[in-house]
């Protein structure tokens, strides 16, 4: 059966060592001459909300010290709006690009296949032994039924970092997967892995399937 994706918030943003804050007016006036909605209620309400084109939102993140764009559409639109506020000149985004740290995906789906994704991975997950052991601590029969893949011997606190966790969707957890990335690298790594997400992730979980099946 083919598989249907669910595109659930998706998030593209540039990390850097801000000395001063961002020219946020200056922003604002690039991306409204670029065809984005810098005014409104749901700006003004929300102060993390810089402008808005169609369901691509553009935000800042003063904590985390991040500008990027965020939408519910395809990576498509994400990667084309992503790359819109790349465009924006720097010195505006109070970005010096000696002080870039990284750039940063982070995106969740669903996806759904015909299988039952409790049962994929469950029989995934049957070979390792350590889930059956901690069963026995907990006096139940258990199973794992996710799986978390990340960079080897890389730190989360790092500027390369992937973390890809698969698990069911437990609202629907035997019909659909959900699946949550959050990928850190310099600009190009991340567009490609961005612009061929749902590609990789049919393949990911075809192998899941096929590794199932031959328990």
């Amino acid at each position: 059966m083919e598989e249907k994706f669910e595109i659930l918030p998706l998030r593209m943003s540039i990390a850097s060592v801000w000395m001063l804050s961002p020219d946020y007016i200056g922003i604002r006036k690039c991306l409204e001459e670029r065809g984005y909605t810098v005014k409104g209620p749901e700006i003004e309400r929300r102060p993390d909300l810089l402008a808005t084109k169609g369901t691509i939102e553009v935000y800042s993140s003063s904590e985390r010290r991040t500008l990027g764009v965020r939408g519910v559409t395809s990576t498509r639109d994400l990667v084309d709006a992503y790359m819109e506020l790349m465009n924006v000149n720097l010195d505006i985004l109070g970005v010096d690009p000696a002080n870039i740290m990284f750039h940063e995906f982070l995106g969740d789906l669903t996806v759904s296949t015909g299988a039952d994704p409790m049962n994929v991975l469950t029989a995934v997950n049957q070979k390792i032994d350590v889930v059956r052991k901690i069963g026995g601590v907990l006096e139940i029969e258990a199973s794992a039924i996710g799986l978390r893949i990340a960079s080897k011997d890389r730190s989360p606190t790092t500027a390369k970092w992937l973390d890809l966790t698969i698990e069911p969707f437990f609202v629907s957890f035997h019909k659909r997967y959900h699946i949550s990335i959050v990928y850190r690298d310099i600009l190009d790594p991340v567009i490609k892995m961005v612009k061929y997400l749902e590609t990789r992730l049919k393949q990911i979980i075809n192998k899941l399937e096929k590794e199932a099946l031959s328990q």
